[in-house]
């Protein structure tokens, strides 16, 4: 059985247009476990090498959840069966891109100027390693959904990565600090 073709989506697969290959514009999407809410941001980075970046806001906005979907994510986490999950996953998709339409619209910025969106997600659980295994968490918010709604690659479930390789979930925390 063969795969279906890829479809391509605007500004997939190259710097976005009017940008050099060593700038572009980047938004990030981060929801924590206070269940307050998206913060949104898009950010200007300059440079390849983690030495050499420099980066500035070009906007930031915070989108509280309502009280309905902020006790809809706490009825998951504390005893979603898989269906409930399923669902949950697929709204903070929906929500995520609304978030990251609303930051576009409120800073003038079209889709095809964004080279990628990073999304950390919604955590539902959260475990990091021990003494005695290894580390565990889960964090949902669809990004085959944000892409769809965007037009804009993702990149998203960086904490899973970090905890396979032993990390406790932070991979980025180093990284800003650096910079």
């Amino acid at each position: 059985m063969s795969a279906a073709p890829l479809r391509t989506l605007p500004g997939q697969g190259r710097p976005a247009k009017d940008r050099p290959a060593n700038r572009g514009l980047f938004a990030g999407l981060m929801s924590g476990t206070s269940l307050d809410g998206i913060d949104a941001v898009l950010l200007e980075v300059e440079g390849v090498n983690p030495g050499d970046i420099s980066w500035s806001v070009k906007g930031f906005l915070t989108f509280p959840y309502s009280r309905a979907r902020r006790e809809r994510i706490l009825e998951v986490i504390e005893g979603g069966g898989g269906r409930e999950l399923c669902r949950i996953h697929s709204d903070l998709g929906e929500w995520l891109a609304e978030a990251l339409l609303d930051l576009l619209r409120e800073t003038g910025t079209s889709a095809g100027a964004v080279s990628a969106v990073g999304s950390h997600g919604q955590t539902i659980w959260h475990e990091p390693p021990t003494t005695e295994g290894p580390g565990a968490t889960l964090q949902l918010g669809c990004p085959a959904i944000l892409a769809e709604r965007s037009g804009i690659p993702v990149v998203s479930d960086l904490r899973s990565r970090d905890v396979a390789a032993g990390g406790h979930g932070a991979p980025l925390v180093p990284w800003a600090d650096a910079l």
